[in-house]
């Protein structure tokens, strides 16, 4: 390898987290303005996620064959991500309420 590869190399990780750095400080100040509509889209992506895990859960009962007492436990999931993403209001008040 060269000097002028090893150069090239070690510029791209520093050049794409200075990018990254800009653009999450960048979105820092666009929560600080509106902070309200930040919790309200934290809360449907937190949803969106929990629903996600719901379905991979079924998937892995499926696969696992055998695999008892998911029903409960999964539907629990998706009806709670499905409550976060229908009214992310009131799901923000019940997150902040179970974890606070």
């Amino acid at each position: 390898m060269t000097q002028q590869n090893v150069s090239t190399v070690s510029k791209r990780p520093f050049l794409s987290a200075l990018i990254l750095g800009l653009v999450l400080v960048f979105g820092g100040f666009i929560v600080l303005g509106d902070v309200v509509l930040a919790t309200v889209i934290s809360a449907v992506i937190i949803g969106i996620c929990i629903i996600v895990s719901g379905v991979f859960e079924i998937l892995y009962s499926i696969w696992a064959e055998g695999w008892r007492g998911f029903i409960w436990h999964t539907l629990l999931y998706i009806v709670f991500g499905y409550l976060l993403v229908s009214q992310p209001a009131v799901g923000a008040l019940i997150l902040t309420r179970i974890i606070g």
